[in-house]
C-alpha cells in the first residue's frame, strides 16, 4: 500500500527513531541537560509502565493534502497525559514556554517528499485493520528519554541523551 510510494516519494522514519514528543525544548544550553533529567525523573515519579496502541493512521494537514503521515495512539492515555502535563509544568519553572496547543499524542511515521502525492485517504483507511490495532500494534511504554534532534544531510536524526525507567517508587540504586 503506502510502501509502494517508494523511498523517493515518502521519507519513512526509522524504527529506532519512532517516538512520542512530550515536550519540545528547541535549542537548549547543554548545561541544562542535568536539570532537564531531574525534571523528567520528578515528573515520571509514580507513573508505572503502561501500554499504548496505534489506533489510527492519518496525515497532516489532511489526508487529501498530506505532508506528514502519523499514527494516533490510544489505551492508557491518562498516564501519558499526566506525564506530559507534569513535564510541561516543570519545564516552565525552568523558563521554557508552556505549550499553548492541546497535547495530541502521535507518532510521526513519514514525511511526504513528493508534492504530487494527494488524497491518501483510501490507503490510510486500509492500512491498519481493527484486529491489527488490538493485537499487533501494542507499544509498551517503560521509559522516558531525553532526546536531541538534529538535521543531517536533510534528514532528522535523533540521539538519546538519557533514558529513565518508569516505576512506581524511587529505588535505592
Amino acid at each position: 500500500m503506502l510502501s509502494k510510494c517508494g523511498e523517493s516519494r515518502i521519507k519513512w522514519v526509522s524504527q529506532e527513531s519512532l517516538h512520542i514528543t512530550l515536550k519540545f525544548l528547541g535549542d537548549i544550553d547543554p548545561s541544562l541537560t542535568n536539570k532537564g533529567l531531574e525534571i523528567i525523573a520528578k515528573s515520571a515519579l509514580h507513573i508505572p509502565p503502561f501500554s499504548l496502541y496505534v489506533s489510527h493512521i492519518t496525515a497532516l494537514p489532511s489526508e487529501k493534502m498530506p505532508r506528514i503521515i502519523y499514527a494516533t495512539v490510544d489505551e492508557d492515555l491518562n498516564l501519558l497525559h499526566t506525564l506530559q502535563k507534569r513535564i510541561d509544568l516543570e519545564m516552565t519553572l525552568l523558563g521554557f514556554p508552556s505549550e499553548k496547543r492541546r497535547f495530541k499524542a502521535h507518532i510521526t511515521l513519514g514525511h511526504i517528499r513528493d508534492r504530487k502525492i494527494s488524497d491518501l485517504s483510501p490507503f490510510l483507511r486500509r492500512s491498519v485493520s481493527s484486529e491489527q490495532v488490538n493485537n499487533e500494534t501494542l507499544w509498551k511504554i517503560q521509559s522516558v528519554s531525553l532526546m536531541n534532534s538534529t538535521h543531517v544531510d536533510n534528514n532528522q536524526k535523533y540521539q538519546k541523551i538519557a533514558q529513565l525507567a518508569l516505576k512506581t517508587s524511587l529505588s535505592s540504586d
